[in-house]
Order: C-alpha cells, then structure tokens, then sequence
C-alpha cells in the first residue's frame, strides 16, 4: 500500500513538473544574421545554407520562422523609384513562383533609416504549405533580408508572435550612396523567386505543430 502511494506521488509529481514546463514562456533568442543584422527567433536556430545564401530556421509548436539573405552585386542603396520597382519584383517573384496566388495585404516599415515591405500571400497551388504566410523584406546596402512566418494557425491567435519576430530585426549599419539601378525590378523579381524557394525547399522537414 506504501509502495503504490508512493508510485502515486511519483506521478503527480511528474505530472505537475510536466504541465510547469509545458507552461514556461518561449525563451527567444537574438540570433546574429552577419556581420550588421540579427533578429530573434522563438529557440536556437538551425543555419542551412543554399548555394552561398545563408537560411536560418526555427519553429514552434504552431509556425515556422525563416530568415534568407541574397547579396547583390552592388553595395550601395536602392531608394526611390527604384526601391518601388525592386519590392514589386520581389512580390511578383514570390507569386509566379507559387505557380498562382495573390497578396492579401501589403504594409511598409522602417528600420534604421531603410524601408521594406511586408506582405500576406496565398498559395493555392500548394496545398502542402502552411495556410497562412507572411514575409517582411528589407534591402540593405545591396544585401536583401527576407524575414518568413508561416503557420497553419489563426493569424489572429499568432500574430503576437509575428509580430515579435519580425519587429526584433535589427541593423548596425549607416546608409551608403544610392545608385542608379535600372534593373532594380527584374532583380527583385529573382529576389522573390529564390526566398519563396529556399522556405519552400526546407519546409517539409521542418517538425512544427506537435
């Protein structure tokens, strides 16, 4: 009778230790990018890489959280026209590559003195993926960084979590001169095709909403 309370004890005790864990907040973690960004993911992030462009991957038990990065040829900014043009194609690339969809919503933002593009899009031709995807792109100085949340969940029950992750990119770096990129468009085309890419590609793999 002693050894069977015991057993019982042993249990809820085990039990009760299990349900603490369970209930502890997410210990989000800043993650370095390179050597000017880092953002902060929901755990420690793996790292892949595809053909030089870094892709950095983590989940949770409802989403996915993705950040890659492109390097273009030249270091200098994209601004006015040319940086419309460059989000566009970006945008375009992402939905051609999908094979058809459409953008639900699309927002600006700001980080140290560089504007991006945030962006809610659908693909109906890939009934494998997440329900729901979200990206923020950002162009720095030539290098682009396209931030990635994708989840099968209610947008509204995760968008805190969203909202997190994508407002925790942060930049060490100062503007240098703008330059006059009249292929900014079909660049940011490729952009979007490539990113839309790499998520799609390592996705499958990835365990999320167990």
């Amino acid at each position: 009778m002693i050894i069977q309370t015991i057993r019982l004890l042993l249990l809820f005790l085990m039990a009760a230790t299990s349900h603490q864990l369970l209930a502890q907040p997410i210990a989000w973690q800043k993650t370095p990018l390179d050597s000017v960004a880092s953002v902060t993911f929901p755990g420690v992030a793996s790292k892949k890489d595809d053909h030089g462009r870094p892709l950095y991957l983590c989940s949770d038990s409802t989403s996915i959280y993705m950040v890659s990065i492109q390097r273009t040829k030249s270091q200098k900014e994209v601004e006015g026209e040319q940086l419309e043009a460059f989000y566009k194609g970006v945008l375009l690339g992402v939905l051609k590559t999908t094979g058809g969809g459409e953008v639900l919503h699309k927002s600006s933002f700001v980080v140290a003195g560089f504007s991006g593009i945030e962006a809610q899009f659908t693909t109906p031709d890939k009934p494998e993926l997440p329900a729901n995807k979200f990206m923020r792109v950002l162009a720095v100085n030539g290098t682009i960084y396209v931030l990635s949340f994708w989840t099968d969940a209610d947008p509204v029950s995760t968008a805190a979590d969203r909202d997190k992750f994508f407002s925790s990119l942060q930049l060490n770096v100062t503007k240098r001169a703008a330059a006059d990129h009249s292929t900014a468009y079909e660049i940011g085309r490729q952009t979007g095709r490539v990113a839309f890419l790499c998520c799609y590609l390592v996705v499958p793999c990835c365990s999320y909403g167990g």
